[in-house]
């Protein structure tokens, strides 16, 4: 399905198009992003950490796609490449290079991929982190690594933000009431990086200080265990 942005000039009449993944979050209006002059640019779209553009959030230039219906069948051709490693990103990437037209980070202000460039690329993560720093109104919140959100053991940036406008009824959308706390206000904070799932009186502790919270780290995934100390509002996991 990730292919299917690439038949959007095909499929939609319109002459802009605002293409959005489905792990993001807006997070504010976006006339200012759809009013952008494209004039000869194919697409908009934010710098990606690791190279090129990113294709989670494109303002796509459909006019001129159907001026030129053969950039379509290129970027298909383009996309049978076995060493295309990011799928239609990367052939978006080959066929327009750096003639995309360069989006502010607040229109596509990608997290979750930290502990990925921890692990693989330290030195892009500093450049990842200076980025995110420099952006003070992300009006796109783009959960773009593996660490989503609603992974249960979850350690990513913003997570509580996605699940407030997750438990957001449609009444309260169309009122435009204000975000409310995912959470209780904690008295205090307990961590633990543990190797074993083996806690002692852990459920005694967690239920009496019920007013505290308990962060329970691993270097590997979560056993069942662990993971059903979720049972209680003030438990959290956060795992490899």
């Amino acid at each position: 399905m990730t292919y299917a942005r690439l038949l959007i000039p095909q499929l939609i009449p319109e002459n802009k198009v605002l293409y959005l993944d489905s792990d993001i979050i807006v997070n504010d209006k976006l006339d200012s992003l759809f009013n952008i002059p494209l004039k000869d640019h194919y697409v908009a779209a934010t710098p990606d950490p690791l190279r090129g553009f990113n294709a989670g959030v494109m303002l796509i230039n459909n006019q001129l796609f159907h001026h030129n219906p053969h950039k379509v069948k290129q970027l298909f051709n383009v996309s049978q490449n076995k060493e295309n490693a990011q799928a239609d990103q990367t052939a978006l990437n080959i066929v327009f290079g750096d003639t995309y037209l360069k989006l502010s980070n607040q229109y596509n202000y990608m997290i979750s991929g930290e502990q990925y460039l921890t692990y693989n690329y330290k030195d892009l993560r500093e450049k990842h982190v200076v980025r995110l720093n420099n952006v003070t109104n992300p009006k796109i919140i783009h959960y773009a690594g593996g660490d989503k959100p609603w992974s249960l053991t979850s350690g990513g940036l913003m997570r509580d933000i996605w699940w407030q406008y997750r438990n957001l009824s449609w009444e309260n959308v169309l009122s435009r009431r204000l975000l409310e706390p995912v959470r209780p206000k904690s008295k205090g904070e307990f961590f633990t990086f543990t190797p074993t799932d083996d806690l002692f009186n852990i459920k005694s502790l967690i239920k009496q200080l019920s007013e505290y919270t308990f962060n329970i780290a691993a270097w590997v995934p979560m056993s069942s265990k662990l993971i059903s100390l979720l049972e209680y509002p003030n438990v959290r996991l956060y795992s490899r």
